[in-house]
């Protein structure tokens, strides 16, 4: 027997009844839900302006990093697009000055030609792995500072540190230059036309296999170059000889560097020479050699005039002028006296000296001021010139602290900057962990460390923890600072704790007695523990000035005697 059917409009009356019930809540829910939205965005309208990307910030914050973001196009110009220099596939450097007439000015003027020298064998000292914290070299270390070297790291930067000094595999055996020559062809390349190119011959597995200096006046950056491509096999620098591109490099093919680079939408990614600075002090250089050159040389401008008093014939006058010029002409005829037969001569001083004319300290302020765009001290060339023109430091002082400023100006950046590109160019490549640098710059000697470890073991470190920065072991004892005030403070602490009932018990001879059981005798002198002490119960000689050491070998417990000691 089939069960009751289900009365169909009962049930559509019921459902909608149900519907209708639910409908208000639905509303209220949606609304309020709308409501907060609204208020929310308008909050955020009204304080966007004034809060900048604080509420990004905030949302963000403790997001990771992501670092396959793509960044968008940049829009602001790095080069100027209507520059007439794009031609035949390159940019040409944006300067008066040609890349020849830079090298002329470095080669030919002799001061300048000292400053360069100078840096060169300076940064040329650091081709050799450093033998220790005194000497200057280079050294791979840890990208990461604060990592420690395991032996397999130890393995690998030794490796490296042989790549470096070879200029690449040392398995290659490819003539090329070694550290110390490619040190020197670039120091000249960047201090000459602040610009470094060394290619990068790659193996079959594109890293680098070894490198080699190329003629900075030759490269050029190709006018293909785009910041925001990122394929590290587009042609970025060519290789330019009588206006034509011989060949072409990558990124990752070519070390490219610019010390002093520029923002200059004209200056089309080139840098700016120190050279380029000094052209007109370059110049007057030149100008004050070639006059004092052509003073010996020529003899145009006599010394002095002979004047004959009275009415001379003119064939005689005629005569004396071809007998002047005959005898002022030429090197080892300039400023001769002519000899002529008259009755009454007299002699009419025509010379100005260099010092009159103020040349000497006219030529003394162009060689400063060439030493001062290239961050040297004349001191490193061989010029002394006192202490005028300020208070600087290398004005002060003495001869060790002004050369220490120089090289703190002019020679650690330079320096700085090589280690950079070398680094991001090979050492990178072949193993991101670690990186090259130059230490020992102004490392002090062997006797200037232990003096200063001499001062400071008297102030601000223990004796063990000076020997510890020295790879030695510590002593039983050394845990003390050798100053007197706090010799003098922990006696009196230890005299109060024996007042107070401890086993240190210290007499006015400063010997210890105490009743520990391993004392022998209680209240008498400990005779293993106070061997500084003599059978007649005074300070043994030993223990003088200078004597710290027998003192801490001879104590079996860290305490302070009641001594005179000299540290």
């Amino acid at each position: 027997m089939a069960g009751p059917l289900v009365d169909p409009v009962a049930l559509n009356k019921a459902i909608r009844a149900s519907v209708e019930a639910r409908i208000p809540s639905a509303i209220e829910d949606a609304t309020a839900e709308l409501v907060d939205s609204l208020v929310a965005a308008e909050v955020v309208g009204q304080l966007q302006p004034h809060m900048g990307n604080f509420l990004e910030k905030a949302q963000a914050k403790g997001a990771k990093l992501d670092q396959n973001a793509m960044p968008v196009d940049p829009r602001g110009l790095t080069i100027d697009p209507f520059t007439a220099l794009d031609q035949m596939g390159f940019r040409e450097r944006p300067s008066a000055i040609t890349y020849q007439t830079l090298n002329q000015m470095g080669r030919r003027t002799p001061p300048i030609a000292a400053i360069l020298l100078t840096r060169i064998n300076q940064i040329a000292a650091f081709a050799k792995p450093q033998v220790d914290e005194h000497s200057v070299g280079y050294r791979i270390v840890l990208r990461d500072g604060k990592a420690s070297m395991t032996p397999e790291m130890e393995k690998r930067a030794a490796e490296l540190t042989k790549w470096v000094s070879r200029c690449g595999n040392p398995d290659v055996h490819i003539k090329r230059d070694r550290f110390g020559g490619w040190l020197r062809k670039t120091g000249w390349d960047t201090l000459v036309y602040d610009q470094i190119s060394t290619e990068i011959v790659p193996d079959r597995s594109g890293r680098p296999s070894y490198w080699r200096a190329l003629d900075a006046a030759t490269m050029r950056i190709s006018d293909d170059l785009d910041e925001t491509d990122d394929d590290v096999n587009t042609v970025q620098y060519v290789q330019v000889y009588d206006d034509t591109i011989i060949a072409e490099f990558s990124e990752r093919e070519l070390m490219w560097g610019v010390r002093n680079p520029r923002s200059d939408i004209k200056s089309a990614g080139y840098g700016h020479s120190e050279l380029e600075y000094l052209l007109t002090m370059i110049t007057a250089i030149l100008w004050g050699i070639e006059y004092n050159s052509n003073f010996f040389k020529q003899g145009s401008v006599a010394k002095g005039m002979i004047n004959f008093k009275g009415a001379i014939p003119q064939r005689e006058l005629l005569a004396f002028r071809r007998h002047w010029y005959s005898m002022l002409t030429g090197v080892d005829n300039a400023w001769r006296t002519p000899i002529v037969n008259s009755d009454d001569v007299q002699w009419v001083n025509m010379q100005t000296g260099n010092k009159d004319m103020e040349f000497s300290n006219w030529m003394d302020w162009l060689l400063k001021v060439s030493c001062a765009v290239f961050q040297i001290a004349p001191e490193e060339i061989g010029f002394q010139f006192g202490n005028t023109g300020g208070g600087s430091s290398l004005n002060e002082g003495n001869q060790e602290h002004k050369l220490t400023a120089s090289k703190d100006k002019g020679l650690v950046p330079l320096a700085t900057f090589l280690a950079d590109e070398i680094d991001r160019s090979i050492i990178e490549p072949l193993d991101d962990r670690f990186r090259i640098e130059f230490s020992g710059i102004n490392a002090r000697t062997a006797e200037e460390f232990i003096e200063l470890q001499t001062k400071e073991v008297k102030s601000i470190k223990t004796v063990n923890e000076s020997r510890a920065e020295r790879d030695l072991p510590p002593l039983p004892d050394g845990d003390i600072i050798l100053d007197p005030t706090y010799l003098q403070w922990a006696q009196g602490k230890q005299m109060q704790q024996g007042d107070d009932g401890g086993d240190a018990q210290i007499d006015d001879r400063g010997l210890d007695h105490d009743d520990d059981a391993e004392t022998g005798t209680p209240g008498t002198p400990d005779d293993a523990d106070d061997r500084d002490v003599g059978d007649d119960g005074m300070v043994n000689p030993a223990v003088s000035a200078g004597g710290v050491e027998d003192i801490q070998k001879s104590w079996r417990r860290p305490r302070i005697l009641d001594l005179e000691i000299d540290v």
